[in-house]
């Protein structure tokens, strides 16, 4: 072909015929097409759209689980798991605050004492040593406060059995904690009887099917070293020391531990809420370290009959509230010192007012300037006792030299006092609100006691009608208080709970989830 010829042909206008009007399409060649297209079809609506929605989803439950408190979420799939948890923190705040107020006469006495007393009855209680602690209390005048600890100690043995829960316990009973957990590892470590603590700690192990924490592995030595068998490893049995040698804290051992204060007020809320903790899922749990929970809501899931995404997010938050993660110390610290730098003046703690704009918009101008100036002068009718939020035992609390330095300089700068009358208000003008309903018979209170109390909401309502302030009253103020504050880890998000120095991120943002 001549090169003209090629170029003319090349110049023409190119005529495209569709497939289905060519010649090429036959009945073998169309039946193949329409297979792709069904191929096609099954794969964007069978498999790509639904996995684009289940990203999608999975994108939302991640901002949940970032910045929706759990109970919020856990409302939504189950209001009954719902309100169990609301009152089991109700439960435990308010016991851990009756069994504080019954103890810290005993802490303000014991502030009193001079220093080898006060060593002397630290190794008294530590032992049991009863001759020495009738010695002391007699000395001191302390002996009505002693016998005040002995009775909440009692209390709450009777309470854990109660609870279904197996504790040794023995009338000469007060608690012990490790503040040099490595320290005493290491030094145990070279007694003739550490092989058999290390084969309960294995034993332990086995049983619960992973790795000990530092709490367990503590609470696995305290019992062996106080004559408890552990996982059927006893000391006194293995031969290695006479019983009463065992539980002894000498001034050798004594360095690792914490004052017996720090102990029993440490002890009051490690064992309340372990109680608790066996009330709300019907299971007994271990007192001893950080209780492993995880069967316990399996089995709590599996009698709801969700659906299996359901359970599976329910399960996960319930495990995060409580199996909650711990900040290190570092990053503790880091925390502290910012909130000491950034909340501790004046000004900072004048913008806790957004307490009283909250209460206005909530109950209303008149309800919350009738209450204000009573909240001032801490003269309100419910206290912050009342509704299980009062750190009654706070002045008495060794924890870190920067959480203690956060407590002063809050105080100081007025940021407690500006706290406590703005919880004050919102609670009492709720109160005022709540009983204005009640009188008017309102169908939105009817509702709300409906669903917090069922068959005794008409009780409730008759109470507030009544001005009776009774147990149930106190928590239905506590779930408004909640409702606005996070005041309880059940209202941080799922990731603030399951992660320990990630709450960091957190720090000054945890009142803007609710």
């Amino acid at each position: 072909i001549e090169r003209e010829k090629i170029v003319q042909l090349s110049k023409e206008p190119k005529v495209i015929v569709p497939l289905q009007e060519s010649k090429a399409y036959t009945p073998e060649v169309k039946a193949a097409v329409e297979q792709v297209k069904d191929e096609n079809k099954g794969f964007i609506t069978g498999q790509l759209l639904p996995a684009t929605a289940e990203f999608g989803a999975d994108f939302g439950v991640g901002l949940e689980r970032a910045l929706t408190p759990i109970s919020t979420r856990i409302k939504n799939i189950s209001g009954d798991v719902y309100k169990r948890l609301r009152k089991f923190e109700f439960d435990v705040k308010k016991n851990t605050i009756a069994d504080h107020e019954a103890i810290v006469p005993f802490l303000r006495k014991l502030k009193t004492l001079d220093e080898d007393s006060k060593i002397a009855l630290d190794l008294a209680l530590k032992n049991g040593d009863k001759k020495v602690i009738k010695a002391i209390g007699i000395a001191n005048n302390m002996t009505n406060e002693l016998n005040a600890v002995k009775s909440v100690l009692d209390n709450l043995h009777d309470r854990t059995i109660d609870a279904g829960m197996k504790v040794n316990y023995r009338w000469d009973f007060f608690p012990r904690i490790v503040d040099d957990v490595d320290g005493l590892m290491d030094h145990l470590a070279g007694e003739t009887y550490w092989s058999a603590i290390e084969e309960a700690l294995s034993n332990k192990s086995a049983t619960l099917e992973r790795d000990l924490t530092k709490d367990e592995k503590i609470g696995v030595i305290n019992n062996l070293l106080m004559g408890r068998p552990v996982d059927g490893v006893s000391l006194a049995k293995k031969g290695v020391f006479k019983e009463r040698s065992i539980e002894q804290i000498n001034l050798e051992l004594n360095k690792f531990y914490g004052t017996s204060d720090k102990a029993l007020l440490n002890y009051v809320g490690v064992a309340n809420e372990a109680i608790e903790t066996s009330i709300f899922f019907g299971k007994a749990v271990d007192l001893e370290g950080n209780p492993d929970v995880t069967d316990s809501v399996g089995a709590l899931v599996a009698e709801l009959k969700l659906g299996s995404r359901e359970a599976t997010l329910l399960a996960e938050m319930l495990a995060a509230r409580f199996n909650s993660g711990r900040m290190g110390r570092i990053a503790a610290a880091a925390r502290n010192l910012s909130y000491m730098d950034t909340m501790g003046t004046v000004l900072n703690a004048a913008t806790q007012i957004g307490d009283i704009a909250t209460s206005l918009f909530n109950s209303g101008i008149l309800n919350t300037l009738s209450v204000l100036p009573a909240a001032v002068m801490n003269k309100t009718r419910m206290a912050l006792k009342d509704i299980a939020v009062d750190q009654i035992a706070e002045e008495f609390d060794s924890g870190s030299l920067t959480s203690l330095g956060v407590n002063k300089v809050f105080k100081l700068s007025g940021l407690h006092k500006m706290d406590a009358v703005g919880k004050l208000t919102l609670v009492n003008s709720a109160l005022k609100k709540y009983t204005q309903q009640a009188k008017k018979n309102n169908a939105s209170l009817n509702k709300e006691l409906e669903f917090m109390f069922e068959g005794d909401a008409a009780q409730v309502k008759q109470d507030l009608m009544d001005g009776n302030i009774t147990n149930d009253v106190k928590f239905l103020l506590f779930n408004k208080l909640l409702d606005m504050q996070p005041m309880a880890k059940s209202e941080m998000p799922e990731y603030y709970l399951r992660n320990g120095n990630l709450k960091i991120v957190y720090m000054l943002k945890t009142f803007t989830i609710r």
